[in-house]
């Protein structure tokens, strides 16, 4: 091998491994922020599909919110004057995994909302199911196997996504809804 090949072969992999130490220096160090930011989103989401808007949600959710093992899922109970459950759900959309939270009143037979914690559609078409124009019209809806009509309505577009939602709540109410264990 030619010496000036060596050499330049020598200085990539010692700059790679100086900067991959970096980069790896850096995430642990930043680690225990990264999961506190996203502890407080997965908080906030919570909060979104109780549809409970506060200034300070970590306080308001220490003080009013405590996790719950439902025997299926383990979920979320809001406490206080609004009794609650936000339950985890996920399933597969168009383009990948969509995850987030469904919330029930506390006799199960009332959507109080659904937000979206995770999912990989395409921007601007199927990712519009994160939108509140969309996720607003599932608010005080009666739970049962739900379909698009006059009271819900498809994004425009994104029909394969919209359907992976309804297939999600629906699979959940009849796959999960019944095994819950509520007491």
């Amino acid at each position: 091998m030619d010496k000036s090949y060596t050499y330049t072969l020598i200085f990539m992999v010692l700059v790679s491994m100086i900067l991959t130490s970096i980069l790896a220096v850096s995430n642990a160090a930043f680690l225990p922020t990264i999961n506190a930011n996203a502890w407080k989103a997965e908080q906030e989401a919570i909060l979104d599909a109780f549809g409970i808007t506060v200034d300070n949600p970590e306080d308001f959710f220490e003080k009013n919110v405590k996790e719950k093992d439902f025997g299926v899922v383990k979920g979320f109970e809001l406490t206080g004057d609004l009794e609650a459950y936000a339950l985890p759900f996920e399933g597969a959309g168009l383009w990948g995994t969509i995850r987030g939270y469904l919330a029930l009143d506390k006799d199960l037979d009332e959507i109080l909302g659904i937000t979206f914690t995770d999912q990989s559609e395409t921007p601007g078409l199927g990712g519009r199911i994160e939108e509140p124009q969309f996720r607003d019209q599932f608010r005080q809806v009666v739970f049962k196997p739900l379909k698009y009509d006059s009271e819900l309505q498809a994004i425009t577009g994104a029909t394969q996504t919209s359907n992976s939602v309804l297939r999600i709540i629906n699979n959940f109410y009849d796959q999960v809804l019944p095994k819950l264990e509520v007491n």
